[in-house]
């Protein structure tokens, strides 16, 4: 396959599999499966999330590269991310207060806390190194739905074997950053809903 076929595919891939687009499917699954009321409603709550924890962060950094304060729409200098990651903590974390103002449970503020958190740690490692976000914005939720639903959601695994191509083809990151940022999803997830499931085990009931 020529090179140029190899770029545009990697580069279809990472787009594909941005993290707004990942956190899009985990709140409207959770919004629908867990929430009450109408479809209205459901949806509100779902948006409320998404654009708090991924399209507030995005549009953020889309405005940063209008006004040239970062070379590149993905911000591939690792000193230049941690304006973003900020911003994104903060906006995190303000969904999660409006979504507890709306009344919506635990699953979706829950969410809303995770990706506020996430980030923060994501923003202190990437002081030393930059892992991918990408894969951590991938792993995370993929790691989520699993314990929330079991075996069936592990068949979306090879998901992160091509989002990793993807991600050393384009140059964005190296092996080593690619394989930090998968495993920091599923720890950090896997940590999270431990200690959901012990400081609100009614709450946050699961199948296992």
């Amino acid at each position: 396959m020529p090179a140029s076929k190899r770029d545009h595919i990697a580069m279809v891939i990472s787009i594909a599999l941005i993290p707004p687009v990942n956190a899009a499917g985990v709140f409207l699954v959770f919004a629908f499966r867990y929430e009450t009321g109408d479809a209205f409603h459901r949806l509100l709550l779902a948006g409320v999330g998404l654009v708090f924890t991924n399209l507030l962060p995005m549009m953020y950094v889309l405005w940063l590269r209008k006004r040239y304060r970062v070379s590149a729409y993905d911000v591939p200098e690792k000193e230049d991310r941690t304006t973003p990651y900020m911003f994104a903590v903060v906006s995190s974390l303000a969904g999660m207060v409006i979504l507890i103002t709306l009344g919506a449970g635990v699953f979706l503020w829950g969410l809303a806390w995770c990706y506020g958190i996430n980030t923060a740690v994501l923003a202190l490692i990437n002081v030393r190194w930059k892992i991918s976000a990408h894969l951590m914005g991938l792993t995370g939720p993929l790691t989520l739905l699993t314990l929330v639903y079991g075996f069936p959601v592990v068949l979306a695994v090879p998901l992160i074997i091509v989002l990793g191509w993807a991600r050393i083809h384009l140059k964005a990151h190296t092996t080593a950053e690619v394989v930090a940022g998968a495993v920091a999803g599923v720890i950090l997830v896997g940590a999270q809903v431990v200690l959901g499931m012990v400081t609100m085990p009614e709450a946050l009931s699961l199948p296992w």
